[in-house]
């Protein structure tokens, strides 16, 4: 697989990743993925850093849940040189090769239809999941959001799942998964206290679930914590349904919080630090992830590879950490 000059070879990743017979299709898959990233026609000095995937401005990011030892990747579908009004079409183009069927028509039209009608930072990007069991891929999609969503939004957000009002959050992201055929839609806000979660998990059916959530944040923060949530204020969090616009809704459901990793853990090194350490009293493999994130483990300052760092909670009652990081 080409790399993007003077980065890391993502095919050296997926090696990394152990992916068994499935290597050479999950190769061909990112290809695929990254064929109009990287025949940009911009200088590669531009093309590193342009993105708003992470802090660093790489333009593929990596991701990891503790419960699934899949390789995650997200990346821009294009370079810099394409207006993020007209990258949706790209993604949808390489989502329906990739996946062998395009998004829900309706569900296209609408993103388009309200993309149209706001600024954009990215317009999309395209993910995909490597196990030694297959491949899928999430096609994700912005919302335009400033200063507020609009009533168009507002009432499509409503129609899909019906969220309490506790707290101000607006959508900010709508992804489609082919594979489990779900939504998932993403918000963002400002504080999240405790007391919120009970009502916001609620629409997904995991309101019990709230203090599993902060548990294992604290658990994560590694420090005392008192009445709020640990961090900075800046918080988000996103519901997984079964999408309304196929025949498949015998998936899970989900909730996740999410905040800057560097905003809990600091550095680079610090937040490294804590997710191994976290990683070794869960039990669960962080191998792939100890591996690529090696070329960082004494990397200090606030501007980090790692990204956001989020607590996961689905209908099956178990929690589980996800976290991305841009290739150092």
């Amino acid at each position: 697989m080409n790399s993007i000059a003077g980065c890391p070879d993502i095919d050296h990743i997926l090696r990394l990743a152990a992916l068994g017979d499935n290597f050479e299709a999950a190769s061909a898959c990112l290809q695929v993925m990254l064929k109009k990233l990287l025949g940009s026609s911009v200088e590669p000095k531009h093309l590193w850093n342009f993105s708003s995937l992470g802090r660093t401005g790489f333009p593929v990011e990596v991701a990891f849940v503790s419960d699934d030892p899949s390789l995650r990747i997200t990346a821009e579908v294009t370079g810099p040189e394409i207006p993020p009004s007209e990258r949706l079409n790209y993604a949808e183009e390489l989502f329906s090769e990739l996946n062998g069927s395009e998004i829900p028509p309706v569900l296209s039209r609408f993103v388009h239809s309200i993309q149209k009608e706001g600024s954009l930072r990215y317009g999309a990007w395209l993910g995909s999941r490597h196990s030694c069991d297959g491949n899928s891929f999430k096609l994700y999609m912005e919302v335009p959001c400033y200063p507020d969503n609009s009533p168009e939004v507002k009432a499509w957000e409503q129609a899909i799942i019906s969220r309490p009002f506790t707290r101000p959050a607006r959508l900010r992201m709508i992804g489609y998964n082919g594979d489990s055929h779900t939504l998932e839609l993403y918000y963002d806000t400002t504080y999240v206290w405790p007391q919120d979660l009970p009502a916001l998990m609620s629409p997904v059916g995991l309101r019990d679930y709230a203090g599993d959530v902060t548990d294992y944040l604290f658990q994560a923060y590694r420090r005392p914590v008192n009445w709020e949530l640990p961090g900075a204020s800046d918080y988000g969090f996103s519901y997984a349904v079964p999408c309304p616009y196929t025949n498949n809704n015998k998936s899970n459901s989900a909730f996740s919080l999410y905040t800057f990793a560097n905003a809990l853990f600091g550095g680079d090194h610090s937040i490294r630090a804590a997710i191994l350490e976290l990683s070794k009293r869960q039990g669960w493999d962080s191998s792939l992830y100890e591996e690529i994130s090696r070329p960082i483990a004494h990397k200090r300052g606030f501007i980090t590879h790692h990204g956001v760092f989020g607590i996961v909670m689905s209908s099956r009652g178990r929690a589980s950490v996800t976290f991305g990081l841009t290739l150092p």
